[in-house]
């Protein structure tokens, strides 16, 4: 914050605008490393709550990490949907 202040562009104007979140399909499929039954995978997330969507988002970090401490293979997506392995604590 004190850089800022001292900077030459700190009486320069700019815009903070907010959006929505992407809780879309395509924004997890991105993110999730294992690219198989697709359909299956989609079909469970559009039967999710938005509160879901974002717990998913939130978690999916925390369920890599636990994968690598593990050494467990990774679930197919339509499996950790279904069982709301969103909720677990990793």
């Amino acid at each position: 914050m004190k850089f800022w202040i001292k900077s030459e562009d700190f009486n320069k104007k700019f815009t903070v605008s907010v959006a929505p979140a992407d809780l879309s399909f395509e924004a997890f499929w991105k993110i999730w490393d294992l690219k198989v039954k697709k359909e299956l995978s989609e079909k469970a997330w559009n039967k999710l709550t938005d509160s879901d969507k974002i717990k998913t988002f939130l978690n999916h970090k925390h369920y890599q990490n636990h994968l690598t401490k593990t050494g467990q293979a990774k679930a197919h997506l339509v499996t950790w949907l279904n069982q709301k392995r969103y909720n677990d604590e990793y």
